[in-house]
């Protein structure tokens, strides 16, 4: 290669150059929707130190494009049909002239074009609707303008934040940082005028920017951009109008969406916290703070919340009424009888006697004129479970915040309104715990806070859920800035305070469930036994009392046939009597010194003592027929009573069971995060190792840590794969490599053990389930299968044991070469707590789990007939054809 002169004479300088597209698509993309475009503009108001900012949309006005002239609707009208018939003869010369005409014709119909270009250029195109945002804040200068507005991406606030500077005269952290903000405005409509003045400016500026001339050139920098002065007198601020709404329909407040999409922008809650916005839509006022704050003046059930150094403190506060149920009449009559009159004092002193909540967290206090009971707690964030720490070692503070959170009183609230409908449009705007910054909402996925999904897998009926509540959470940003938004302003980056953060709200959502439930529980119980009470029966007996009452009761029953037995024996005296009676009445009527009459007296007396002991004989059969029904049936009570204790002793059983599968969620979750740092932490020093130390020794230690670590996170996530979490996600299951995963698990589990794990796939076999679900099913019959095979190793009847998995079109099967189903059980099998396993060594519930998980999912589960040479059952079919 010969040698290379540079020459200059020829050279052509370049700068990097940007397409407006980009710059645009990029907007859209951080810019999500109109609302949130508005958003951007009224917070520009707040950065600029203004006390309030107003908004004012108007989507029936009409203006035209370019001069800005307000149009009458009429007037509006008529210049779209002459524009739309301009375009329609343009568009039809366009036709012919692509028709390959003879060039006269061409140049004919080309000045034609021509003309009716400048024709259409010349009527100024009207277009609809104006949003306009005005501030009295500090006004920009020139500079201000260039480097703030036309300058993209280019945000002196964010170095104010960056040096913790704040705005002179109200102290405020700026909200915007991006510089791309401005660039929501294209969103929004076709045009943009800005009017502003500082206080130092005699003269107003004013810049005009036509979106649409933007289309048409290769780089922002082919737009001029004129900013022209004007006197003006008035207040400093600025003024912010947008002109020819992309989206007027956005804007129409009966949209069912409508009003949630501003709860969402601001936030609809009493306190202005030293910024006020207002705004109007088509001349109505747009204002959700009146209502929400009556609806939160009878809130049932209200928590504050309030963090500061470290420590959270909740206040929560209960009106008798969350105990009176809407739609239960018989309910609401218990409520009015036992908790109104005393607005619940009495209920509140016997739930301090009997019924105190367990958790020293929750120390209930007394009312007051207006709160049946109340608490306060505090948590530092220090003695959290699982503190995310800074990379200094220091917990991982989001700062300091307050909130609040109701319940909605559903009955109540909706006789605010005047109609249904207006009440569902306040409950879809205001519902959920929502998150501001300044008075600016933060959008959040959909129950962000997880309300409904705990309260679907387990938690309390009682508790909060996502379409009963209303709260929010204020941050600020000069005291939040550790909870940092994505690029697009929703959500949070998922950092060690934010992580915090949510730890935080989930004390505060365990303590509000911990306080509904045991306060609406405890109310049930009273109800139930002052009820109880009243027909003699205490509702704090137990399941044994109650039997050695029911065994007095049958005991008092055998006394009373005794007693019917005397009585009947006093009866059959009695009779004898009137039997001596009769006949010395026959004696003496003989006699001449006895009249008629008293013979007469005296025969009816005798017939009615005779009826009289008839009927009273009659009636001491039904009672010792009853006593013998009820004798008869001591033995089903007393079976039943066997059956009870029965019953308590697989409760007990079932709730070992239930706190083992807690532990062990907790626990794969733990392990899986424990190894996931531990691998993370070994490559780190591997690669340090590799780069600095050298250490060969130091190396395979390393690489020993990584395989073991490893290893258990490939344990334990086969454990994770059954936890609920997991399992109710359905997928399409290839059921062969479901159990071949299983076999990897069991078979590196028994590589010290003379067993295996053989997987046969006849015919690939995919369906539709919870792959946490088939997981569960393989391991419980493949855990059967492993004990038996063990016990006939143990005892010499096998010399290898193995366990086979077969899938087929239909299904699969599991068998192995142990001893088979004990012929005792086979009928059995798949009930709960039925096991031939020895005590402490099986609970018989593995299999009734596979029979429900699969039930669950429309498959089945049975026990082939065919035997093996012991003369046992020992095939498992399982059916997956739904």
């Amino acid at each position: 290669m010969g040698v290379m002169r540079e020459n200059t004479g020829d050279d052509q300088v370049f700068a990097l150059s940007v397409h407006p597209s980009v710059v645009f698509k990029l907007g859209e993309d951080l810019i999500t929707d109109d609302v949130q475009a508005l958003t951007e503009l009224m917070k520009n108001a707040y950065d600029a130190d203004s006390m309030s900012v107003s908004v004012r949309i108007d989507t029936n006005v009409w203006t035209k494009l370019r001069s800005g002239e307000i149009l009458e609707p009429t007037a509006a009208r008529k210049l779209l049909a002459e524009r739309e018939q301009l375009l329609g003869r343009i568009e039809r010369l366009e036709e012919l002239l692509d028709e390959n005409s003879p060039p006269t014709d061409r140049d004919e119909l080309l000045e034609e074009i021509l003309v009716l270009q400048a024709r259409l250029a010349a009527v100024d195109e009207p277009v609809r609707g104006i949003i306009e945002v005005s501030d009295r804040g500090t006004g920009m200068t020139v500079e201000d303008i260039r480097r703030g507005w036309l300058t993209v991406s280019a945000s002196p606030k964010r170095q104010m934040k960056a040096e913790g500077k704040v705005t002179a005269t109200h102290r405020r952290t700026p909200l915007g940082d991006k510089g791309l903000g401005r660039l929501g405005a294209q969103r929004l409509g076709r045009v943009l005028d800005l009017r502003t003045r500082t206080a130092n400016d005699t003269d107003s500026l004013h810049a005009t920017l036509f979106w649409d001339d933007f289309t048409d050139v290769d780089a922002l920098s082919d737009v001029p951009i004129r900013i022209r002065r004007f006197e003006e007198t008035g207040a400093p601020g600025s003024r912010i109008t947008i002109r020819g709404l992309h989206h007027p329909e956005h804007w129409d407040e009966s949209r069912p969406l409508f009003q949630r999409d501003i709860a969402e922008m601001i936030s609809p809650y009493g306190d202005e916290h030293g910024f006020r916005i207002t705004m109007r839509v088509n001349g109505i006022p747009v204002d959700l703070r009146e209502v929400t704050d009556q609806a939160l003046a009878i809130s049932p059930v209200s928590y504050e919340l309030s963090y500061r150094d470290g420590i959270l403190k909740v206040i929560g506060k209960m009106r008798a009424e969350y105990l009176k149920p809407d739609r239960n009449p018989e309910g609401a009559a218990d409520w009015n009888e036992f908790i109104a009159a005393d607005n619940g004092a009495a209920f509140l002193a016997w739930f301090k006697a009997n019924r105190k909540p367990k958790s020293e967290r929750l120390r209930l206090s007394d009312g007051d004129d207006l709160h049946l009971c109340g608490f306060e707690s505090s948590t530092r964030l220090d003695d959290m479970p699982k503190v995310a720490l800074n990379p200094d070692g220091s917990p991982a503070d989001p700062g300091p915040f307050d909130g609040r959170v109701d319940m909605i009183a559903r009955r109540t609230a909706r006789e605010m309104f005047e109609g249904g409908k207006d009440y569902e449009k306040w409950v879809e705007a205001v519902t959920g715990v929502r998150l501001y910054r300044d008075r600016f909402g933060i959008r959040m996925r959909d129950d962000w806070l997880r309300l409904g999904a705990q309260w679907t897998t387990g938690s309390s009926y009682y508790t909060l859920r996502p379409d009963n509540v209303v709260g929010y959470i204020n941050l600020t940003a000069q005291h939040n800035a550790a909870l940092e938004e994505t690029s697009n302003r929703e959500e949070f980056l998922d950092l060690p305070a934010y992580r915090n953060f949510q730890q935080l709200l989930a004390e505060w959502q365990s303590l509000s469930e911990l306080f509904q439930s045991a306060v609406r529980r405890g109310y049930n119980e009273y109800v139930k036994e002052l009820k109880q009470d009243r027909n003699g029966i205490s509702p704090r007996s137990s399941s044994k009392e109650l039997a050695r009452d029911i065994a007095s009761q049958f005991d008092k029953a055998q006394e009373v046939n005794a007693r019917a037995n005397s009585a009947r024996d006093s009866i059959r005296r009695a009779q004898a009597v009137v039997e001596d009676f009769e006949a010395q009445r026959d004696a003496l009527g003989k006699s001449y010194l006895v009249t008629p009459e008293l013979i007469a007296a005296n025969s009816h007396l005798a017939s009615e003592l005779r009826r009289t002991m008839g009927d009273l004989e009659s009636r001491l059969d039904l009672v010792q027929r009853a006593s013998a029904e009820i004798a008869d049936r001591r033995e089903v009570v007393e079976l039943l009573l066997e059956r009870l204790v029965d019953a308590e002793r697989q409760v007990q059983e079932v709730w070992e069971v239930v706190s083992l599968g807690m532990t062990a969620e907790a626990v794969s979750h733990e392990v899986l995060n424990v190894t996931d740092r531990l691998r993370e932490r070994s490559r780190q020093i591997a690669r340090y190792n590799d780069a600095e130390v050298h250490n060969p020794r130091f190396g395979e230690y390393v690489e020993q840590v990584k395989a073991a670590a490893q290893s258990m996170h490939k344990q334990v996530s086969h454990l994770d794969s059954s936890m609920r979490y997991v399992r109710d996600r359905r997928e399409q299951v290839n059921v062969g490599d479901a159990a071949k995963q299983s076999a990897e698990y069991f078979n590196a589990r028994w590589h010290a053990q003379r067993l295996a794990m053989v997987v046969t796939v006849e015919e690939t076999l995919a369906v539709k389930i919870s792959r946490g679900k088939l997981a569960q099913v393989i391991d419980n019959l493949v855990l059967n299968s492993e004990f038996w095979v063990l016990e006939a190793l143990r005892r010499g009847w096998i010399d290898v044991g193995e366990v086979r998995l077969r899938v087929d079109r239909h299904g699969f099967t599991v068998e192995d070469n142990g001893p088979g189903v004990d012929a005792s059980v086979e009928e059995l099998l798949f009930d709960p707590f039925v096991t031939r396993k020895p005590s402490r060594r099986g609970r018989g519930l593995g299999l009734f789990v596979v029979r429900q998980l699969l039930e669950s999912e429309g498959f089945a589960i049975s026990l082939d007939p065919t035997r093996n040479s012991r003369g046992n059952r020992y095939r498992f079919r399982v059916d997956l054809r739904s």
